[in-house]
C-alpha cells in the first residue's frame, strides 16, 4: 500500500510540473502569438482562474495522498504546503492584477505578475526536485 502512495505522489507531481510547462509554453505563448492583445486578454483571464485551481486540487490531493503514507517526510510536507499556499496566493491576486492592468497600473501590474510567475516557477521546482530526495 506505501509504494502505491509513494507512486502516487510521483505521479501527482509530475502532473504538476506537467500542466505548469504545458500552460507557460504552449498556452500562454500561443496566445500571445495567435491573438491580438484584446483577446488575448480575455482568455487568459478565463484561462489562469482555472490553472491555478488545478494547481490548488493538485496540492490538495498531494497532501492527502502523502498523509496516509507511512513513508511521508518534511521534504514533501514542505513541497505540498507550498504549492497549495502558493497557489491559493495566485489564485487571490488575479482579480487585482487584472484591476492594475485595467487603470493602467504598469508598476503594480509588473510587480504581482513577476511575483505570479516566481510562486509559479516555485511551484514548479519544488514538485520536480522533491522526487531527488526519495
Amino acid at each position: 500500500m506505501v509504494n502505491i502512495l509513494a507512486n502516487f505522489s510521483v505521479l501527482i507531481s509530475g502532473i504538476t510540473c506537467g500542466v505548469i510547462i504545458f500552460q507557460v509554453s504552449a498556452i500562454a505563448s500561443t496566445v500571445f502569438k495567435v491573438l491580438k492583445p484584446e483577446e488575448s486578454s480575455v482568455l487568459l483571464r478565463s484561462i489562469f482562474p482555472k490553472f491555478f485551481k488545478l494547481l490548488i486540487i493538485l496540492s490538495i490531493a498531494f497532501l492527502s495522498v502523502n498523509f496516509f503514507n507511512e513513508e511521508y517526510s518534511s521534504t514533501k510536507l514542505v513541497t505540498g504546503i507550498v504549492s497549495l499556499t502558493l497557489a491559493i496566493f495566485c489564485l487571490v491576486i488575479i482579480p487585482i492584477i487584472n484591476r492594475s492592468r485595467d487603470e493602467g497600473n504598469q508598476s503594480m501590474f509588473k510587480f504581482l505578475h513577476s511575483i505570479s510567475v516566481i510562486s509559479t516557477l516555485t511551484i514548479l521546482i519544488l514538485n520536480f526536485g522533491w522526487i531527488f530526495t526519495i
